[in-house]
């Protein structure tokens, strides 16, 4: 299932990532994460794309009078199934809303990032009340070997949060001499023990 950003999205976390350099910064991003078909905007023979329920009794219809009508159903197929994929690749994390956040960390503010619990929980409430969730934590890496590889303190942080946050997506933004910049998204597999790249879609 991919993550879904667009433009201006990515260009909002470049521009904090160039303002808080060579310090690392971060935030959320917000938005829907559709894991249901959507509804074709394909017309398909006489109409606009049925109901799933009306496709399968169309298969069923079909299938009795294969003798009748085999090339209709041959037609009805192939459009069916043209339409279920649409529906499929519609599947995603689409971000809308980007919320950058204030590190706190005054100790090691070049490597580690930390949030106010309060504006996390003020943030939240915002996110839900315009009806979008909180699907993607990101940060930067500054000047990091790793570049967009997470670190062992990202591990051990996106293992803790995986039992009551399972699914969350981490956007690691590489920051080299404050201008170049490299994306990856990845996500927690507690059942692995580890990390598993995520695609990145721009929208």
């Amino acid at each position: 299932m991919p993550l879904r950003l667009t433009k201006e999205s990515i260009e909002e976390i470049k521009r904090q990532a160039r303002e808080g350099y060579p310090l690392e910064c971060g935030g959320f991003l917000a938005g829907k994460n559709r894991r249901v078909l959507k509804k074709s905007q394909r017309v398909i023979a006489r109409g606009k794309a049925p109901k799933q329920s009306l496709v399968l009794k169309a298969f069923v219809y079909m299938a009795i009078r294969v003798r009748d009508c085999f090339a209709s159903l041959a037609m009805t197929l192939k459009s069916c199934f043209s339409y279920f994929c649409r529906g499929l690749n519609t599947s995603g994390k689409e971000i809308t809303a980007v919320y950058p956040m204030k590190n706190l960390n005054s100790h090691q503010p070049r490597i580690r990032f930390e949030i106010d619990p309060k504006e996390f929980q003020r943030l939240e409430a915002e996110a839900t009340k315009d009806g979008l969730q909180l699907l993607v934590f990101y940060h930067t890496h500054p000047d990091s070997p790793l570049k967009t590889n997470p670190s062992a303190f990202d591990r051990e942080r996106a293992e803790g949060l995986s039992t009551i946050w399972p699914g969350l997506s981490w956007l690691i933004v590489s920051v080299d001499k404050g201008k170049e910049f490299q994306l990856a998204s990845w996500v927690f597999n507690p059942a692995q023990g580890g990390f598993e790249k995520e695609e990145i879609e721009v929208v």
